[in-house]
């Protein structure tokens, strides 16, 4: 978190980043608030109910994502 995405998002808790990633990449994940109040800011949640070529591009999205961040 404290990273701005790069179409100048700032990435504040893990909702913006589920955000983002929604907005950015098309990949859908759940922001870690809806699951522990104390630590989950700090992490989303994934599902992999897809077939594995999906699952490398969602890896490969989400990867290029990060690697781009600031």
């Amino acid at each position: 978190m404290g990273k701005t995405t790069p179409s100048g998002k700032k990435l504040g808790a893990a909702a913006d980043l589920a955000a983002a990633l929604l907005d950015e990449k098309q990949m859908a994940v759940v922001p870690g608030e809806d699951f522990s109040s104390e630590i989950g800011h700090k992490h989303i949640r994934m599902s992999f109910a897809c077939d594995e070529r999906q699952i490398r591009e969602g890896v490969k999205r989400l990867g290029d994502f990060l690697a781009a961040l600031k």
